[in-house]
């Protein structure tokens, strides 16, 4: 192999153009393979976090037991309830308030920054004959966003992040009952009762 060929037509018919095309089926192929393997795992693994069977009695009782395959020891998202200054509740992290869609997009984000990200990788062949002028810079084929199996898994994810909602929003809502009592500064609370208990 003449790793120094300058001209493109004899390049072009040589046995290491030959040779760099076989390169370039056998990573994309295996690049592929990966991709599938991995989309599907990261599929699974979101749906399954997200598979439970929630029955809420009240905000003191609630039961969810596992439905999917899962071996999570810890939750996929570490939550807790702030209550807001008009007395409504929310779910958040570390004192924000954090919006429900943020759970669907966050995980599907970062699938298809995945996809994106392997979109990306250049093809070794002009890095191998770097005397010929290349007027740009070929990447490997790959699975793409708009394949019917990467969106069919992103489909899949989707529904199953919005069904796990529902019961999240419904425990929410149970809290609307007690809003006004949420919403009783209790100094001003303790004033009144003063007050009124003195004048009783």
């Amino acid at each position: 192999f003449n790793l120094n060929e300058t001209k493109r037509e004899v390049y072009d018919i040589s046995k290491l153009k030959k040779f760099m095309t076989m390169i370039n089926f056998m990573m994309q192929d295996t690049l592929r393979s990966m991709t599938e393997e991995s989309m599907a795992s990261y599929s699974n693994f979101i749906c399954g976090a997200v598979s439970y069977e929630v029955k809420i009695e009240d905000i003191g009782k609630v039961e969810s037991k596992s439905t999917g395959a899962s071996s999570m020891k810890w939750p996929l998202f570490k939550l807790e309830l702030i209550l807001n200054p008009d007395g409504t509740v929310d779910i958040g992290s570390n004192g924000l308030p954090i919006p429900f869609e943020q759970f669907v997009q966050m995980p599907l984000a970062l699938f298809d920054k995945a996809l994106a990200s392997v979109s990306d990788i250049p093809q070794l062949e002009p890095m191998v004959v770097d005397k010929i002028f290349w007027s740009s810079k070929p990447k490997l084929a790959s699975v793409h966003a708009e394949e019917p199996g990467a969106k069919k898994l992103r489909e899949k994810m989707k529904v199953a992040l919005e069904t796990a909602l529902v019961p999240m929003k419904e425990y929410i809502g149970r809290f609307a009952e007690f809003q006004e009592i949420l919403n009783t500064d209790p100094e001003e609370f303790v004033t009144n009762f003063m007050t009124e208990g003195v004048s009783a």
